[in-house]
């Protein structure tokens, strides 16, 4: 009886982290979330004021995640809005991130559609490079 009572808690750790494994990838800690956002933020701009409120080179992208209009208003939030506010800004990153994680079920296919857009990462296009320096600039 006592035996039992010894192995009980290891088979519920043992069952609990066969089930984590196996249920696929699991959503982030915020920690290692954040640390992707710092990621993107270097690799599209530094982190630097000088494009918090501009557009970047290509005409398209905006600020210091390098949010599009389109991505913006996929997840939801006003282009206006988050064009005036750098803390708008990175929560619509976030949210941008994560609705290509919640499609991609992969964080490295999150990371490139957040650079080239979920259509074309699902034509098989990717960004190897940009993946690599965001991860990098991570330092995951």
């Amino acid at each position: 009886m006592n035996k039992i009572l010894l192995l009980l808690p290891l088979f519920f750790l043992f069952r609990n982290s066969a089930a984590a494994t196996s249920a696929g990838a699991a959503a982030p800690s915020t920690s290692y979330l954040e640390k992707l956002l710092n990621g993107i933020c270097k690799m599209e701009s530094s982190c630097s004021s000088r494009w918090a409120y501009s557009y970047h080179p290509d005409g398209v992208s905006y600020g210091l995640y390098g949010l599009t209009r389109g991505a913006v208003e996929t997840v939801g939030m006003d282009w206006e809005a988050v064009k005036r506010s750098t803390s708008l800004q990175r929560e619509a990153a976030r949210r941008y991130l994560l609705k290509m994680f919640n499609i991609f079920h992969d964080w490295d296919l999150a990371i490139q559609a957040y650079h080239l857009g979920p259509g074309n990462v699902k034509r098989g296009k990717r960004a190897y490079t940009y993946l690599r320096k965001v991860k990098s600039f991570a330092g995951v």
